[in-house]
């Protein structure tokens, strides 16, 4: 019989499988000519992305996970996208990785990666979300907290005001 948080972690894992969908063709979209394969890849995009909203609605109502106390100060937007970050501080100091957006709010973002992060790193972010064609943000943030999901580690930094 599964539990509450069996139930939780099997959805956790395909929101996770979903967002790799997205990553993955939103990816191959930007290195592609063909206008008829970018548009078809759009479609699977936009249809991995409703999916996603289904399972996101699935945690927050049907496992009243949206009654938990919101610690934010500022709302996050589920916003899909590129990050590259380059470790600041420390004794990896100048690494690079790259990893994708989860969730941003003005204070923070959710990212996972396959490289792995420890709370306390400190980071310099360049974000680039797949629904604000060209934009880049740059922010410097602290990692708060860390779980590994599947094959990728997924966590939430502050960011530095």
């Amino acid at each position: 019989m599964f539990t509450r948080n069996d139930y939780i972690r099997y959805f956790e894992e395909l929101s996770h499988v979903e967002r790799k969908m997205i990553y993955v063709a939103s990816d191959t979209m930007v290195q592609l000519n063909d206008p008829h394969v970018k548009n078809s890849l759009s479609r699977v995009v936009a249809d991995e992305a409703k999916h996603y909203s289904y399972l996101l609605e699935l945690l927050a109502d049907s496992l009243d996970l949206g009654a938990t106390r919101e610690q934010r100060l500022s709302r996050r937007e589920n916003s899909l996208g590129q990050v590259e970050l380059k470790s600041i501080g420390g004794e990896g100091s100048g690494l690079e990785s790259r990893g994708y957006c989860v969730n941003l709010s003005r204070g923070g973002i959710c990212l996972e990666s396959a490289t792995q992060f420890q709370q306390g790193d400190q980071y310099l972010l360049r974000i680039k979300l797949y629904d604000n064609a060209g934009a880049v943000m740059e922010r410097k943030g602290r990692v708060v907290w860390v779980r590994e999901i599947l094959d990728f580690h997924i966590g939430g930094i502050v960011f530095e005001v």
